[in-house]
């Protein structure tokens, strides 16, 4: 009985037991904090890239024919060849770029939009795949994907 005793108010190795519950608990939500940082940077990294490609093909005569160079500026930042990549598995394959065509009807005040008969605008839409460490994945049971689109109005062709 005395041991029994004894055993029960010894306080020893209690900091250790709560440490088995506490740490992984601390290193789940940390490793959750990163995951969802990089998800986010890119996820930035994705939408900085379709603006940036927006804004040049809504100042060129003829955006269809750059519309190469604006999927490089998208995936790189770069105009020209050659240059690294913002997110490793972010290809110019990845980079959709359509037209829409809006009739610009009139109305009791005046036109819908300011220009001419039809307004232009180009949609520049991804969707990257998101690797980062893992722990989304493991949560969601699937791919984790960053999708984005971008509209911006094309000012440089003529109506």
């Amino acid at each position: 009985m005395i041991c029994l005793r004894r055993y029960r108010e010894c306080e020893r190795g209690t900091a250790a037991i709560e440490a088995v519950f506490v740490v992984p608990l601390l290193i789940l939500i940390g490793f959750g904090a990163i995951d969802g940082s990089l998800l986010l940077m890119q996820n930035h990294k994705v939408e900085n890239g379709l603006v940036s490609a927006g804004n040049y093909l809504s100042k060129t005569q003829t955006p269809t024919l750059f519309e190469g160079t604006a999927k490089r500026l998208a995936t790189t930042g770069q105009i020209s060849s050659g240059g690294e990549k913002k997110i490793k598995n972010w290809n110019e394959g990845d980079v959709n770029i359509t037209y829409i065509e809006t009739a610009n009807t009139d109305t009791e005040t005046g036109r819908s939009y300011r220009g001419g008969d039809t307004i232009k605008v180009v949609k520049l839409s991804t969707d990257v795949p998101f690797q980062g460490l893992g722990f989304f994945k493991s949560i969601t049971g699937g791919s984790v994907s960053i999708k984005a689109s971008y509209e911006e109005r094309l000012i440089a062709v003529q109506s």
